[in-house]
């Protein structure tokens, strides 16, 4: 079982930055989730929102962006020693397969066929859900796209039982995004990787999944 920390940092002023990452790094995370899209000219940049100052991030070149204090995707992957679980929020560009070639990540997306192509060139995938559907139909996707991971997303929709149904699945689980800390210990039981926006819970609960 491992922690994920959420959007790169958590949330705030530090999300998907690399001061965030170096903080989540710092705190015991074992994978930092970060969100991607491209600028016009392809390059991947560390971002969850779409717009900049009223404009689509794939409408601005790269330098404009860096100018704006976006980092590039590339610059959290040479710095730091973790798996990265890159969350492709502008979908997929053929610009990202050189940049990723090398490290250690896992690439998650709702698009089962972005996935498939993907997985078929090496890398580890995980399926985001965002509907709410049966473990068995679950897994059943994950099969058709040969996805490492799922994502169920039950959390929002479920919060009254999802833990118990993530049990139920047989693809490994990525629980996302679980700030409750009775829900989060809870989920060490029935997810391979655990996701939080908090920190102190990483701290706390890091020596705690070492031992497990």
């Amino acid at each position: 079982m491992r922690i994920a920390v959420h959007r790169g940092g958590g949330t705030g002023p530090l999300q998907n930055t690399l001061e965030g990452i170096k903080r989540a790094v710092e705190s015991g995370a074992d994978w930092v989730e970060v969100d991607v899209h491209f600028s016009s000219d392809g390059v991947p940049f560390l971002r969850h929102d779409r717009w900049i100052n009223g404009r689509n991030v794939f409408e601005l070149p790269s330098e404009k962006l860096i100018s704006s204090g976006i980092d590039p995707l590339s610059n959290a992957l040479e710095a730091f020693d973790v798996t990265f679980y890159i969350d492709l929020k502008g979908g997929f560009r053929e610009t990202l397969i050189p940049i990723i070639d090398g490290h250690d990540v896992v690439i998650g997306s709702f698009n089962g066929l972005i996935l498939r192509d993907l997985k078929e060139r090496g890398f580890r995938t995980s399926l985001i859900f965002s509907a709410v559907l049966s473990p068995r139909i679950i897994d059943e996707i994950a099969g058709e796209t040969g996805a490492d991971y799922v994502n169920p997303g039950w959390e929002h929709h479920l919060p009254s039982h999802y833990v118990s149904l993530l049990g139920e699945i047989h693809t490994p689980v990525i629980s996302w995004t679980e700030n409750n800390e009775e829900v989060f210990r809870t989920l060490f039981s029935v997810a391979d990787v655990v996701m939080t926006d908090r920190l102190d819970l990483v701290r706390k609960y890091k020596r705690f999944v070492e031992r497990m």
